[in-house]
């Protein structure tokens, strides 16, 4: 048997139900709760039973604290929930947020100041939430991938020129000078180049005549040039690739360290002529001797049967490591070239510092392979020439990044101050076959008198600069079309240290006792260098 009553309490808000629960008027149990008016409970007690004068067993009392327990869990349940408030109540509120002023403990009380509107596209809530008045929604992980968002200046780690990396910091709206940490996100890219560069200099090393009186000899007049004597060696498309890594430092993308290498493919040139004596093939020089145009004969009618051969190579090699630091952002809306509808840009100004190293190595080898027409022996003759120009130095300059929408440009400015580690090594054999087999340790244009290992150091710049053109296929994912020249001077190339002026008495096998002078002769000839050319590749930040 149930019984209820309700009570109000005088000038109160609480309503009071108390319940009875027994089987007869003399076995009773009594439960009051109490709720508030909004219907939360606020307390529940037992009444002491022998208050009531009846003893009730345990069994009954826990039936009845169960079921009050069950009342309390549905009156909770039945509660009203706080509603989320929706996209636009979020923005709206955003946008009515005062903007947090560094605080100056010299003052004793600041002056309070006007709630101010925020102009920003983009606002950092206190959890890290970012709002976006136009576009998707990103979380504060997301962080700006330079370009890869299409939003404001703000994404970038900047609120504009100087100023410091509020958009993406929580709390103060102050920045130390230098403030970096464990490397979250970065880029890395890969291009395939087609560069091509100066072409080396060789001077006339191979020649032809119609006439045997002309005999090859440079200035007479059937003789003709069949290899060198132009600087159009080694120039055709040098293909390879180059590989950037880079992390940002720090949260706001202000601070980044980056590394590259580039690499070509060995470019060659190479040059052959045999004849049995027809026909005429020499090698032409200055002869010390009679200071007159003379040739060494490799195809000469009842003289000599022979090949030569002429063997050029060339490879460039580069490494960088730089520290990147961001000088200035920002955002706006202008048209592209006065033809398109205007359309929202952002911007990037970096400068860098760092190490740069390059490596030019090339060779020049020559080859003869004679037989007497007499059959009474052959020859064969080798000169080698090989340089190397290492660079190592200090190197500086300025990225500027541009995105409106998918599409990015970058251009890029640097220079480079160091020294050239300029090596050249000249080396010469030949083997006399006869009845006996004779070798020496001298060619033709590589004798006794400039044999050798040489290397000096020069001081040397190396200025740099490249635009690229960027599409993103995605939000990490970006295609890119660019260009590159680099300028190097001060640079050891083999045909520049090639000696034309020659002393046939000194030709292996020498002739001893002849008044011979020191010749060919080394020194060292440094020449201007450059590389340009076009890069196609993709870049991925993550």
């Amino acid at each position: 048997m149930f019984s209820r009553k309700r009570s109000r309490k005088p000038g109160g808000s609480h309503r009071i139900w108390t319940v009875l629960v027994g089987q007869t008027g003399v076995e009773r149990f009594l439960f009051t709760r109490v709720l508030v008016a909004n219907g939360s409970i606020e307390s529940g007690c037992l009444v002491n039973p022998e208050s009531t004068g009846h003893a009730v067993s345990k069994k009954r009392i826990i039936i009845v604290a169960a079921f009050a327990c069950l009342t309390a869990i549905q009156a909770w349940a039945a509660e009203p929930r706080e509603k989320v408030a929706s996209s636009a109540e979020r923005i709206a509120r955003a946008r009515w947020q005062p903007i947090r002023q560094p605080i100056d403990e010299s003052l004793e009380e600041l002056p309070s100041a006007e709630p101010e509107i925020i102009s920003s596209e983009m606002v950092p809530f206190a959890d890290g939430e970012v709002i976006v008045e136009e576009g998707d929604y990103y979380d504060y992980d997301d962080r700006y991938r330079e370009g890869a968002y299409y939003g404001t200046s703000g994404d970038q780690g900047c609120d504009g020129c100087g100023s410091g990396c509020n958009s993406c910091r929580r709390g103060r709206g102050w920045s130390p000078l230098f403030c970096v940490g464990v490397p979250s996100d970065g880029w890395f890219s890969a291009e395939y180049l087609m560069w091509w560069q100066k072409g080396m200099n060789l001077p006339p090393l191979v020649t032809t005549s119609a006439t045997t009186a002309d005999a090859g000899v440079l200035g007479r007049g059937t003789t003709r040039t069949l290899f060198g004597g132009n600087d159009d060696y080694v120039t055709d498309s040098l293909n390879g690739m180059r590989f950037r890594l880079g992390f940002w430092l720090d949260a706001c993308h202000r601070w980044g360290i980056e590394a590259e290498h580039f690499g070509l493919d060995t470019e060659r040139d190479s040059f052959s002529a045999s004849g049995d004596g027809s026909p005429i093939l020499a090698r032409p020089f200055f002869n010390m001797e009679n200071n007159a145009n003379d040739s060494e004969l490799v195809s000469f009618p009842n003289v000599v049967n022979g090949r030569v051969s002429v063997d050029v190579t060339s490879s460039l090699e580069g490494t960088g490591v730089h520290l990147r630091r961001l000088w200035c952002c920002s955002t706006g809306c202008a048209e592209l070239a006065g033809c398109c509808l205007p359309r929202a840009y952002t911007s990037r100004i970096e400068g860098l510092v760092g190490w740069r190293r390059l490596q030019l190595s090339e060779t020049l080898g020559i080859t003869e392979n004679l037989d007497a027409a007499d059959g009474s022996g052959s020859f064969d003759i080798n000169d080698q020439f090989n340089t190397r120009t290492h660079f190592n130095g200090f190197n500086f300059g300025v990225l500027y990044h541009r995105q409106r929408g998918p599409w990015s440009l970058d251009l890029a400015g640097k220079f480079a101050i160091g020294s050239n580690r300029q090596s050249v090594s000249i080396a010469g054999s030949t083997v006399i076959t006869t009845d006996t087999v004779e070798q020496y340790d001298s060619g033709i244009l590589a004798g006794p008198s400039n044999i050798g290992q040489y290397e000096r150091n020069r001081f040397a710049i190396v200025p740099e600069i490249g635009i690229t053109g960027g599409y993103n296929w995605t939000p990490n994912l970006r295609f890119t079309l660019g260009y590159t020249f680099i300028y190097w001077n001060n640079v050891v190339r083999p045909g520049d240290q090639v000696d034309l002026d020659l002393n046939p008495s000194q030709f292996p096998p020498a002739i001893v006792g002849a008044n011979a002078s020191q010749r060919p002769g080394f020194q060292f000839n440094e020449t201007d260098y450059w590389v340009q050319g076009w890069s196609i590749g993709a870049e991925y930040r993550f």
